[in-house]
């Protein structure tokens, strides 16, 4: 008989340690996801500028991002240069054009054409820094896991790139600025990121081209 109650009494503790264990795992667990979510979490009213040096997780959040297939250029007859070289019967350019991308580690090809013929070809090495702006504008509704309110974001990146074709007239070196847009919380990913737009300058090359992200389900 004692024997037999040693033995209920020591399944009686195991299953307490047991319980026990998978209450602490489980705070354990709840305080990691805590802290990860709080990482992630917007303020009202929070605000960022600065230029900052891209991280791996940034670099991997430009490699994820794809560029949809319409690019349009806006200007004027003055303002365009190397570009759809052509008379204008309106005082404002709306050109659309068909856009194929590659993005790599540290390169982005940019392919403008119109009725499948090449037009233009941007190559524009990925710098090491980039200016990066959030803000809460305050119009928009906390996000739906309640990490805060939205930010509305841009990645402005800038660097020397080589264009060729119509952008160029040939192979030439302009200065790019490219900035990203979009919206989300502290822990950007390719998807916040809903359009873009592209300037150039160098020699005799000035214009600026617009477009969308594709999103990805």
């Amino acid at each position: 008989m004692r024997t037999i109650s040693f033995v209920y009494k020591a399944r009686y503790w195991i299953g307490v340690l047991i319980g026990n264990a998978a209450i602490f795992a489980t705070l354990v667990l709840a305080q990691i996801n805590s802290a990860n979510a709080c990482a992630c979490c917007t303020e009202v009213g929070q605000r960022h500028e600065g230029v900052r040096e891209i991280d791996d997780i940034q670099r991997d959040v430009l490699q994820s991002i794809k560029f949809a297939s319409r690019a349009e250029l806006i200007g004027n007859e003055d303002d365009v240069k190397g570009l759809a070289q052509r008379s204008f019967d309106e005082p404002r350019v709306s050109f659309k054009y068909e856009l194929a991308s590659i993005v790599e580690p540290h390169l982005l090809t940019l392919e403008l054409s119109q009725d499948g013929h090449e037009q233009a070809t941007i190559s524009f090495p990925l710098p090491a820094i980039m200016t990066v702006f959030e803000v809460d504008t305050r119009d928009t509704a906390s996000s739906e896991n309640l990490l805060g309110p939205l930010l509305y974001r841009e990645w402005q990146l800038a660097g020397e790139a080589i264009l060729t074709g119509m952008a160029a007239e040939g192979a030439r070196r302009a200065r790019i600025r490219l900035i990203l847009q979009g919206r989300g919380n502290s822990c950007p990913n390719s998807q916040d990121f809903s359009h873009w737009a592209l300037a150039a300058e160098g020699d005799d090359i000035h214009f600026e081209l617009i477009g969308e992200m594709k999103k990805s389900y």
